[in-house]
């Protein structure tokens, strides 16, 4: 058993807040261990207003990877080997993702055999530093968008792109990073084909990776796995037109979009039922801004919310768009991405399952010895509740961060009751699990 044990904030804060009075510490206890269910992190069904329930025997799935991305314009030339450093090594990040270009404001595919290496030098400088920082980087090239002008006019005709033209701009592509050393791990070739003019149906994906296949082979160059759709949001129709053409072995990796905007966990559920049994993705994560009176914490509820979505679904990666380690926000961007890649998702109960806005909503994490609860408490008021396990021993002397609008507190924990969340804020508390 472990005691009970309230948190109490430490000296040097960046904020002496009126709301500190509140922070009256967390309680832990220890319950026999939970079945494992296995798949997803599902939230618990019964709940207890007063109390979350951590049921660290449910594990889902390990995230494996969280990615950072330079397809966005002067992402690339901005990034340093300092950046590097805290990405790859602090952050623990595995994966840059990278554009392929072609596109009619990045002209690096003129005409079939022929790159313009200017245009890709500053991603290129990009991979280099990354590769310094994590020799093990994973190098996931998409296809840049840019609505109608996405693919140079030799690649199409007036039904898109052509197969074996878009074939020959993607080979050129492969032949040219591994002239210069890299090593592509996955490969995106559509990217929100809502919003671009390459009409890449099923059909049409499964003749270009089939192609790409065998070009690898034949020039023994490292054969990439293949991502896909890259929908603007979770579509599942076209993982039924895949099936149709008995093509869903052309995907090793389904990736989606899935913005907070438009956050619909019932059609990410149903997407996630219709992929193909391989590692599912959402390779463009959000933190977005919000119009006011909303501010940085309604935006944080909102893409931990979708964040959640996809841990819930059962996701083991996830590349983020806009990614900073500046602020309040580059703060719990980093917090969150640290604690979760090479973790599991643990089952837990806090009364919300659905995360509604606007009330209390948590998840929690395993990563090695530790386990990592993360509290969104967007309401008003401050919340209480005791936090308990099942099927870990957790310490009584867990760590905590606090966040809100005015900045971050750090706690340390003392035995005494239970534990009282901020008004409007985001709390990450990290158990040490001690025993077996």
């Amino acid at each position: 058993m472990c005691r009970p044990a309230h948190f109490f904030i430490k000296p040097g804060s960046l904020c002496g807040l009126p709301w500190l009075a509140f922070l009256a510490g967390l309680a832990c206890a220890v319950g026999a261990a939970a079945e494992t269910k296995g798949g997803k992190n599902r939230a618990g069904v019964t709940s207890n207003s007063e109390e979350i329930l951590i049921k660290a025997a449910a594990a889902g799935r390990l995230i494996t990877d969280f990615g950072y991305d330079v397809k966005q314009p002067g992402k690339a030339q901005a990034f340093d080997a300092n950046d590097a450093k805290a990405i790859f090594k602090h952050d623990g990040f595995t994966c840059l993702r990278v554009p392929i270009w072609g596109d009619v404001n990045q002209p690096a595919h003129p005409a079939p055999g022929v790159i313009v290496g200017r245009f890709y030098a500053p991603v290129i400088q990009a991979m280099e530093f990354a590769q310094a920082a994590k020799p093990d980087v994973k190098f996931f090239a998409s296809k840049r968008l840019e609505g109608q002008k996405s693919w140079p006019d030799w690649t199409k005709d007036k039904d898109g792109v052509e197969p074996e033209k878009y074939v020959t701009l993607l080979t050129d592509y492969l032949a040219f990073m591994h002239r210069k050393g890299f090593r592509i791990d996955l490969l995106g070739i559509d990217n929100e084909g809502e919003y671009n003019d390459g009409n890449l149906t099923a059909k049409k994906h499964k003749a270009i990776v089939t192609a790409v296949k065998e070009f690898c082979e034949k020039r023994e160059i490292p054969t990439p796995k293949f991502i896909g759709p890259e929908t603007f949001g979770p579509k599942k129709e076209w993982f039924e037109d895949l099936a149709r053409i008995n093509g869903k072995g052309t995907l090793d990796f389904a990736g989606t979009h899935y913005y907070p905007k438009f956050r619909n966990p019932s059609k990410l559920a149903a997407w996630t039922k219709e992929a193909p049994k391989v590692p599912l993705w959402h390779t463009e994560l959000h933190w977005d801004a919000m119009p006011e009176p909303k501010d940085l914490i309604d935006e944080g509820e909102h893409a931990i919310a979708t964040l959640f979505d996809c841990t819930d679904n059962g996701f083991t990666g996830f590349v983020w768009w806009g990614y900073t380690r500046k602020g309040v926000k580059g703060e719990v961007m980093s917090e969150l991405s640290s604690t979760m890649v090479r973790s599991t998702p643990l089952e837990v109960d806090d009364g919300n399952p659905n995360m509604k806005y606007g009330a209390l909503f948590s998840r929690a994490f395993r990563k090695g010895d530790t386990i990592v609860l993360w509290v969104v408490n967007n309401t008003g008021k401050p919340v209480r509740r005791d936090v308990k396990a099942t099927g870990a021993n957790l310490s009584a002397k867990p760590t905590l961060r606090c966040w809100t609008l005015q900045g971050d507190v750090t706690g340390g924990a003392d035995p005494d009751g239970g534990y009282t969340f901020p008004p409007r804020s985001v709390t990450v508390v990290k158990f040490p699990v001690v025993g077996r």
